[in-house]
């Protein structure tokens, strides 16, 4: 985060920082997003937010390469986890194990999403329970 704060701090040209497709990703978004400078819009982009009905996480990496963050409700069976909201979390519903020992992870993403000539991977970001036995 303390790099990002230096980059905001210094005097740049925000227009040249931002992906060329910048006003499609805003609109996007379910909300209405409207910074009053390039410098708030770079900000907004970096930091990420919803688009898709809620349903993706965007951001933007320094490279100005798209980041996607795909709740587990996209992709997990909803009857084989106990679903719960937690605050600091970035979607409404997180997935908690009931003890499974395996998951598929498999979804569908739309091809405006993803940029041409681009290698993307896919990570899972999880929380280990604080009564982990195994």
């Amino acid at each position: 985060m303390k790099n990002m704060q230096s980059t905001l701090n210094s005097p740049v040209n925000w227009e040249q920082k931002m992906p060329a497709d910048y006003a499609e990703l805003i609109r996007w978004s379910p909300n209405n997003i409207q910074p009053s400078t390039k410098k708030e819009l770079y900000a907004i982009l970096r930091k990420g937010f919803l688009i898709d009905n809620g349903q993706k996480w965007l951001s933007i990496s320094k490279s100005m390469k798209k980041r996607f963050m795909i709740p587990a409700t996209e992709f997990l069976p909803k009857e084989k986890w106990i679903w719960k909201s937690l605050p600091e979390s970035r979607f409404k519903w997180v997935a908690e194990s009931r003890d499974i020992d395996e998951f598929t992870v498999a979804f569908e993403i739309k091809s405006k999403l993803l940029s041409p000539q681009t290698a993307y991977s896919c990570h899972l970001i999880y929380k280990p329970p604080e009564n982990q036995s195994r």
